[in-house]
């Protein structure tokens, strides 16, 4: 595991819920906590996401570095913790874009990571504002 360095510096940032996202260094930390059975689904939601994100290998897609899980004795999962790249890039819903050629750009940027998604033979089900984040342009 190459990342266990930077994994106690990550570790003791504070969580606000069951399901947050931390930042620490140069890393993003996202954390689930199994509270009630239902939330077992979220676990295994980050276990795919990890499964191909750490495949990524293209600037406009965040890559996953590690993945933790904590089990009980019994085997049973309690939390798991996902170590992800970090981006200076803001929600798009956050700050939308003021004119044109910043919507131009951020269309560009989401299609050509889409684009390395499908030459890896991936497909995303969802895509929406909140999942794409945007930077400052670049020309």
């Amino acid at each position: 595991m190459k990342f266990w360095s930077d994994w106690e510096k990550v570790r003791g940032a504070p969580f606000i819920s069951s399901s947050t996202l931390s930042r620490a260094s140069n890393n993003a930390l996202k954390h689930v906590v199994r509270a009630e059975k239902k939330d077992l689904r979220f676990i295994e939601q980050m276990e795919t996401e990890f499964a191909i994100s750490s495949q990524f290998n293209h600037p406009n897609l965040r890559k996953s570095i590690d993945l933790k899980i904590t089990r009980t004795l019994l085997r049973q999962i309690t939390e798991a913790y996902m170590l992800m790249d970090t981006s200076k890039a803001r929600p798009s819903t956050s700050a939308p874009p003021s004119d044109l050629m910043d919507v131009l750009d951020t269309f560009i940027l989401t299609a050509q990571g889409l684009k390395a998604m499908h030459q890896m033979v991936l497909c995303i089900a969802t895509s929406s504002p909140t999942t794409s984040c945007a930077t400052t342009r670049a020309r």
